[in-house]
């Protein structure tokens, strides 16, 4: 084996349902040895636009589609540090 490891838990979605945002894992069914990593953008009774890089959601009974926006939470733990001028 060569490469990074992830750690995945297959048992916290027997407690709670996936929430928007979640980092999820996946098999590709025609790939079985393929694991993909992605955030969970659309849930149960949603339908899902993306325009231009943005997420938008429509429920069930709703007739427009409204901007999903990540929680300052999630931003937080995206951000990535590129450069620190403090150390040369």
């Amino acid at each position: 084996f060569s490469g990074d490891r992830i750690l995945v838990s297959k048992f916290s979605y027997l407690f709670s349902d996936p929430h928007r945002w979640d980092v999820i894992v996946f098999k590709y069914p025609e790939e079985a040895r393929q694991n993909y990593i992605k955030r969970c953008i659309g849930l149960p009774n949603e339908t899902v636009r993306i325009q231009h890089g943005d997420i938008y959601i429509k429920r069930k009974g709703e007739s427009d589609f409204s901007i999903a926006r990540k929680p300052p939470s999630i931003i937080q733990a995206m951000l990535q540090e590129v450069s620190d001028t403090k150390h040369y």
